[in-house]
């Protein structure tokens, strides 16, 4: 009789790319974000096979996610009520689309945009 081959489990890798653009999408449908915040790139980076983006920092630890991300808010939004909810897309999106838990989201308020006089009615 014939023996039967050892089942191994398959298994599943969402890089820390993907789950970047996951985050970027989910930040910037939130009312009040102006943009996701582009730092300059460290040194370090520049060396690092890591491409996500700067505006984005993802940590897996114990399999859950720890995210940060650096936002600019537009003038005269609620800044605190833009970075919570933040926070709850950016939870919702990774957890629903990459069934990967979220530990915790960290929010940077990095710069406010300003309208330029010359958009502004008079």
């Amino acid at each position: 009789m014939r023996a039967m081959p050892e089942f191994q489990e398959n298994t599943v890798k969402i890089s820390e790319e993907v789950i970047a653009l996951i985050v970027e999408e989910a930040i910037i449908g939130v009312e009040g974000v102006y943009s996701l915040r582009k730092s300059k790139p460290l040194l370090s980076a520049l060396f690092s096979k890591n491409a996500a983006s700067p505006a984005v920092e993802i940590k897996v630890r114990d399999g859950a996610a720890e995210i940060t991300a650096a936002i600019v808010v537009t003038c005269g939004c609620n800044a605190r009520k833009v970075a919570e909810q933040v926070q709850l897309k950016v939870k919702d999106n990774v957890q629903s689309m990459a069934g990967l838990p979220v530990a915790r989201v960290n929010v940077k308020i990095e710069d406010i945009f300003f309208e330029e006089a010359s958009e502004l009615p008079a």
